[in-house]
């Protein structure tokens, strides 16, 4: 029975933790400021009788695993419905050619001539990297610089995702879009482009 008990426990424990991260992604959640605020705290250590706050019986699961709220991607809800969106154009020439049989200038070249059709567009750069120091993602446009040092345990793909994320952050600021990645090329090498079709 003691087992049970305990598993039941830590399957709370682990939801409550869930559900606390997903609290903080979204900044307009007004449960974000009444699970987390310090205030509670205070007010909480003072009433111990009292069955403590959400927030409070978190911390120490969250703080055990690293959790820091700034960490956090936050999300919001776009007003257009999906439905009403344009499916976005995708450029997958330069994705014909092998990367470990194709000389750098003929890509720089490809490059080059796909960028000349973009006039007008706002140039958005992404790049994911992984090393045995870290991983990290970054979008660029122009002065805008957008970077993100994320989990180590994180592979090249969601370095590689969350430095298209980051380049959406950038898209919010301007009506004509191009964003230049290397994604795809990443997953062509590793035969996973698949899954993503």
């Amino acid at each position: 029975m003691d087992v049970i008990r305990h598993s039941e426990l830590s399957a709370r424990r682990r939801l409550a933790s869930q559900y606390s991260i997903k609290i903080c992604s979204n900044l307009s959640n007004p449960a974000q400021n009444c699970t987390f605020d310090e205030w509670f705290t205070k007010l909480f250590d003072k009433c111990r009788n009292q069955i403590r706050p959400l927030g409070l019986r978190v911390k120490k699961d969250l703080s055990a695993i690293g959790f820091k709220p700034k960490d956090i991607f936050t999300s919001s809800i776009s007003t257009v419905p999906p439905w009403l969106l344009k499916p976005p154009s995708i450029d997958l020439s330069l994705s014909s050619f092998a990367k470990a049989e194709t000389i750098p200038e003929v890509f720089k070249s490809k490059f080059l001539e796909i960028r000349d059709d973009l006039q007008g567009f706002c140039q958005i750069y992404t790049d994911g990297s992984k090393t045995n120091n870290g991983t990290a993602a970054a979008a660029v446009s122009g002065d805008v610089v957008k970077s993100l040092r994320i989990t180590s345990h994180a592979s090249i793909f969601t370095a590689e995702l969350v430095a298209l994320n980051l380049a959406l952050d950038i898209i919010q600021q301007s009506l004509r879009n191009c964003i230049c990645t290397e994604i795809h090329h990443k997953l062509l090498s590793t035969g996973q482009c698949r899954k993503l079709y």
